[in-house]
């Protein structure tokens, strides 16, 4: 006469319903861990700076930028150097990497970027750009 409901529901039901939280959480997890090493972080902040310094620029000016710590992270992520910052002149993207997967890729709009504008110094640890 008084039925629970709950009787009823099917216990494959409850199960899948676990299943699938633990999956999230376990996402969840993943992701806070990977934001949390503060390499996202690095990589977000050179690519803005880089893009905006570069917007910035004015015709036949020079900019110097120290990528010491980006060098530092790769490393301990055991990531190339040559890689750490790439330019797309074409689509006008710059990207940062320290360490493997996409990295982080920012837009910028201004087109006095030409390839033989952006160099090494001799040590290697500053980023040089002119425009």
């Amino acid at each position: 006469m008084w039925k629970s409901k709950k009787a009823n529901q099917p216990v494959w039901e409850t199960v899948i319903f676990f299943i699938l939280n633990i999956f999230f959480f376990a996402a969840l997890l993943f992701f806070i861990a990977r934001v949390s090493s503060g390499d996202a972080i690095i990589e977000e902040n050179y690519a803005k700076t880089l893009a905006l310094t570069i917007d910035s620029m004015k015709p036949h000016s020079e900019v110097w930028v120290d990528l010491q710590l980006l060098y530092e992270v790769s490393d301990k992520n055991k990531f190339d150097k040559n890689n750490v910052i790439t330019f797309n002149l074409k689509d006008h993207v710059v990207t940062v990497k320290v360490r493997p997967g996409q990295g982080y890729s920012f837009h910028y709009f201004s087109d006095l970027l030409v390839p033989d504008g952006i160099t090494k110094n001799s040590g290697g640890n500053i980023l040089v750009i002119k425009t």
